[in-house]
């Protein structure tokens, strides 16, 4: 059975879920965010993977996880190019130590 709540959001959120493609569902986004954050709520710990790839399969299997790869991949995408360029400033050789960061 599903049932309604109400959700008060940031403005900027609202209005990014305008510019989303029409098939891109939020309710369908929401929904398995809000559950895989209880679900480790719960557990008092981050899901394995057995465990994240058994609630896609009941979200809908390999077409519920592609259409998430499509909504989140460029996102997933800048994250990881975000996170590669800081590693790389943030790295020193082993000849400099953390000394040479000074």
């Amino acid at each position: 059975m599903k049932r309604k709540i109400n959700l008060t959001i940031d403005t900027e959120l609202y209005e990014a879920f305008d510019k989303l493609p029409r098939k891109v569902s939020v309710s369908e986004i929401v929904n398995f965010v809000m559950k895989m954050i209880m679900l480790q709520a719960m557990k008092g710990r981050e899901l394995t993977k057995e465990e994240l790839n058994a609630e896609v399969e009941k979200a809908g299997g390999e077409e519920f996880r592609e259409r998430m790869r499509l909504v989140f991949g460029p996102t997933v995408d800048k994250i990881d190019l975000g996170l590669r360029k800081m590693k790389e400033l943030l790295t020193f050789s082993d000849r400099e130590g953390p000394e040479g960061l000074k």
